[in-house]
Order: structure tokens, then sequence, then C-alpha cells
């Protein structure tokens, strides 16, 4: 895929999410659609440990991902002030900053709320809701959340109930550029950007790596600092275990490969591919 064609993929994504954010504000205006989902990001990100805004940022589109980090450092601590006062009250400065008064700060947060719990895995707002405080759990969507499309994690490679692909099928779908990667870097890449939801791995592979000590991204080989939130790595022996740990925890459907297959992802894939969201 040329870089032409990842930008323009990164675009559309981007489309997606501020259409999406005006349906549910209701608003035709998407300049205003834009200014509440930054405003909203912002706010609960500033609220997050900075473990949890790390991981939550790692699923957002690429564009949107640099909204939210936007002016963003890392703090010792979340905000001090968790009240929902405080919440829409930051809300309501961003959009005053933008000249646009008048804004119902309880309906942008719970439409942009909505959206993300549409858009991110289950696993991940689970533990946001986890460390924010109860007071904020109002703006919340109360009723069942949609789908994302992805699958339930399995360990042990069960794949009971699911179609399971085989190796040529994610090859082929790689090679042809189709919401596929193989390899290694390329497989870790799209688990910590959040692109993933079925990971196939050799059954008898063994992979070595490393994982950042505050995001949790994984990485093949070792370098500086983290890409995401630019701490320290730390070397890991057994990476196929902290794949499969980390898939659980996101919501991706790992796939333990075996038999001849199992030799032929270990020969042309490296031991290891992803399907990718679409």
């Amino acid at each position: 895929m040329s870089s032409a064609d990842i930008l323009a993929k990164s675009i559309q994504k981007t489309d997606i999410w501020m259409k999406g954010a005006a349906k549910e504000l209701k608003w035709r205006d998407r300049h205003r659609a834009y200014i509440a989902l930054r405003a909203v990001l912002h706010a609960l990100r500033d609220r997050l440990t900075n473990r949890e805004a790390v991981q939550l940022g790692a699923q957002l589109p690429t564009m949107i991902r640099g909204i939210y980090y936007e002016a963003w450092t890392l703090p010792d601590k979340p905000v001090r002030d968790r009240t929902k006062y405080s919440f829409l009250s930051e809300i309501q400065k961003s959009f005053g900053r933008n000249n646009v008064p008048g804004v119902d700060t309880a309906h942008v947060a719970r439409s942009i709320l909505r959206l993300l719990s549409s858009k991110i895995s289950e696993g991940e707002i689970d533990d946001i809701r986890a460390v924010l405080p109860k007071a904020l759990a109002e703006f919340w969507p109360k009723e069942a959340r949609k789908p994302v499309k992805r699958a339930t994690a399995r360990t042990g490679g069960s794949t009971r109930g699911k179609a399971e692909h085989t190796v040529d099928e994610l090859i082929s779908a790689a090679d042809s550029g189709k919401r596929a990667v193989t390899g290694l870097v390329r497989t870790l890449r799209s688990m910590n950007e959040g692109c993933t939801w079925r990971v196939l791995i050799g059954e008898r592979v063994r992979l070595k790596g490393y994982e950042c000590t505050t995001c949790a991204a994984l990485y093949a080989a070792d370098r500086e600092n983290c890409s995401y939130c630019g701490s320290r790595l730390l070397f890991v022996e057994n990476l196929t275990g902290k794949i499969i740990e980390f898939a659980r925890e996101r919501g991706v459907e790992v796939q333990l490969v075996n038999g001849a297959d199992s030799t032929v992802i270990s020969a042309r894939a490296s031991g290891i591919g992803a399907f990718l969201r679409t």
C-alpha cells in the first residue's frame, strides 16, 4: 500500500468519525461537531491515568489521534477536579474559545461518549469507565452498546462458532493489500493502533520482543523509547504470550494455527499475521 493510499484511508476514517459525531449530536454543522469531538476527547483524556489515556489513543484513527493528543504532556496525575461540573465546564470553554456560545454541554458529552462507545473495543471502554469518577457515569450510554467490528477474544486458539481463516487466506489478503498484514512488525503495529480484529499465530511459534512499561505497546525490536508515549521498553522473553494477553484485553480474537498451516505461516509470514478491521 502506497503512502498516498494510507493517507486516503486515514482521511476516509476521519470523515466517518466526523459524520458519526454530527449524527449523534444531530447537528448539520460539521465544524461544530469537530469542536465537540475535540472538546470531549480532551476532557476525557485529562481525567484518565496515563496508561489508560495512551491505550485509548492507540485505538483512535491516525488523524483523530492527532486531535486527541494535541497539546498533551504526560501529567503526574489526572485532573484533580473530577466532578461532572468541571468536566462540562472544560467542554464549554472549548466552545467559548471558538466563539460558539449557547451549547448544551451535557448533550455534547453524551453524544460523543456514545460515539466512542460504538467505535472503541468493549474492553477498553470498560477500563476507561473503571478509572473515571462515578459522577461522570451518567454521560455514558445506558443502552446495550453496538458491537465493534472485532471478534471476542479467545485464548488457546479456540474460535468456536466463528469460521476460521486459513493461512493462505491471510497471506493472499496481505499480498493484495486487502485488510490484512503478515510478519511480526506489521502485526504488532496494527495491534498497537487498534486496527486488528483477528490474529493468526503458528502454534509452535516462539516470539521474543519488547513491551512499553507505560502503555503496554508491543515491539519486535528494541528502540530508544515507545513511539506512542515516550516511555522505555522492557525485553519480553515470551512475546507470544504477551500478544495473546494484549489481544484478550482489547477484544481481539486469537487463532492458533497448527498442523501443516503452522509450517506455512512460519515460512511465509514469520509465524504471525492479522486481519484488520474495516
